[in-house]
């Protein structure tokens, strides 16, 4: 008997560690490790004065992507033994909570308290990543959809929005598939413009910065469309 019980505990432990990412909570445990990580990195590497010499000097990026890697743990693969399309979107939620804490740390670990909601997801599948295959997710800004500024908060149903685009990438630098996601940015029950958003957290759009973001924005306009689907149901 307390053979078969070591086997089943050892069984047990393999189970858990070949099919880690979806075991209990982990979903949580991967998402409150990324808050506490950047957290952690913010306060001990002076973070806010970092942030603050940034701004200063017009040096923060706002169109730099963000890296997070993954690998395809036993619970994403389907009966083809890829993985399957709909575990994209829990690795894209580590990806994009990383990229939302690294460029706009200052008012999200801050005092500001900044948080961010998804509003929406459109995904293509291009290649398949197979068992255990890791790949990179890279994750930025595509585009924000707003219009001229009366106030820090969105004043119209579109002009909150943020488009990100993240792509996940194969050992060899291939596109395995890509995803663009639109957030809104609140703090308390206020929506905040994106452009509100960028300015306190010390990035300074230049007039190249809105022309790219006029032809970018088109590529998401499809994304907002979505919403009057709903109407012919």
């Amino acid at each position: 008997m307390a053979g078969a019980w070591s086997v089943l505990k050892w069984t047990a432990a393999l189970l858990y560690l070949l099919n880690y990412k979806h075991s209990f909570f982990q979903w949580h445990l991967r998402f409150f490790w990324q808050c506490i990580k950047h957290t952690i990195t913010y306060k001990l590497m002076g973070g806010a004065q970092k942030s603050r010499i940034a701004a200063s000097t017009n040096s923060r990026d706002l169109w730099a992507s963000k890296t997070y890697q993954a690998r395809a743990s036993l619970g994403d693969i389907d009966f083809n033994f890829h993985k399957s399309n709909s575990t994209y979107a829990a690795d894209a939620d580590m990806a994009r909570t990383s990229f939302c804490l690294q460029m706009f740390d200052q008012l999200m670990i801050g005092n500001f308290k900044l948080y961010v909601a998804l509003g929406g997801v459109s995904s293509q599948f291009r290649k398949q990543i197979d068992m255990y295959e890791s790949y990179t997710l890279e994750t930025k800004i595509l585009a924000w959809y707003g219009a001229p500024a009366t106030s820090d908060t969105a004043n119209t149903r579109d002009e909150k929005w943020l488009f990100l685009s993240t792509r996940f990438v194969g050992a060899k630098n291939e596109t395995k598939a890509q995803m663009l996601s639109q957030y809104i940015f609140k703090q308390g029950r206020a929506t905040l413009r994106p452009e509100t958003v960028f300015e306190k957290s010390g990035y300074r759009l230049t007039e190249a910065d809105h022309a790219k973001n006029k032809e970018q924005v088109k590529l998401a306009q499809g994304l907002l469309a979505l919403k009057d689907v709903a109407a012919l149901w």
